[in-house]
Parts: structure tokens; C-alpha cells; sequence
């Protein structure tokens, strides 16, 4: 299951072994999809975690550059500056979590200066409890893919 950032080379796909799948079939499917992005194997109990992170997560992800764009403008930016700032910063965060070599949160930790402008930004955040929505908006989307298996 592909996810459409595959257009540009940086997919997501979530695979599982079936039943009547060999080890063959798996690296098979692993090769073909690694030439779109990377690619997960996960037990079949996992894939409505996964369609809610990765199948409707760039959904997610859109939604949230808009509103960076929409905040930069407002600050004075034109949207094509807005939008540039907002994607490649975006594209540079998730890098370095894919590099492996810290966790989201020391990451955070490392940007955010007390006292100063990534701190202010992440006091709105934690005011209007950004983390429990998007918890809330992973687990409606595998709800929903669990009602839509059924």
C-alpha cells in the first residue's frame, strides 16, 4: 500500500506477508517498492495503524504546510516564500528523524532556545494541545479503516 508522496521518489509502502506468500515474495515486493520510497513490513494487525500514519498521513502533512504558509503570510511573507520556507523546513526536520542518530524530542530539544522564538511557538502548541489532536487524528483514521475492512 503506496502512499502518494510515491510520485516524487518518497513513498511510504506498508507491506505484509500473506498466508501464501514466501520469503521470495516478500523481498520481491520490497525491491519493487523500494524503487518508490521505502518500505515497512508489518503483521497484517498493523496495517490500520499504518493506512492512518502513511496512507492518510500526507493528507496530515499538507494540511499542517497550509497553516505554516497561511501563519507566514500573515507575518509578512509572500506565499511563495511562505510555502517554500515552510515545505523544505519540513523536508529538512524529517531527514534528520530518518537519519537515526536522535529522536524527535532531542531534536526539539536542540532547536528550542529558553526564552526564545521556538519555545514561544511551542507554548501555542502545547496550549492548544497539538499533540492530542494529531494522536486523535492517527487513531480516527485506523478506526475508520477498521470499519472499512468490515
Amino acid at each position: 500500500m503506496p502512499n502518494t508522496p510515491a510520485f516524487v521518489g518518497a513513498g511510504m509502502t506498508a507491506i505484509c506477508k500473506g498466508k501464501m506468500a514466501t520469503e521470495e515474495d516478500v523481498d520481491l515486493a520490497c525491491d519493487l517498492f523500494s524503487s518508490i520510497g521505502r518500505v515497512a513490513i508489518l503483521d497484517e494487525s498493523q496495517m490500520d495503524a499504518a493506512t492512518a500514519l502513511s496512507g492518510s498521513g500526507p493528507a496530515y502533512m499538507f494540511h499542517i504546510l497550509d497553516s505554516l504558509v497561511e501563519g507566514g503570510v500573515q507575518c509578512g511573507l509572500t506565499n511563495d516564500e511562505a510555502l517554500l520556507l515552510s515545505a523544505q523546513t519540513m523536508l529538512g526536520a524529517a531527514k534528520m528523524v530518518l537519519s537515526g542518530k536522535k529522536s524527535p524530542e532531542e531534536l526539539k530539544r536542540e532547536v528550542t532556545t529558553p526564552g526564545g522564538t521556538t519555545e514561544a511557538g511551542l507554548k501555542v502548541l502545547d496550549k492548544k494541545n497539538i499533540r492530542t489532536i494529531l494522536v486523535e487524528t492517527v487513531a480516527a483514521a485506523a478506526a475508520r479503516s477498521m470499519e472499512l475492512m468490515k
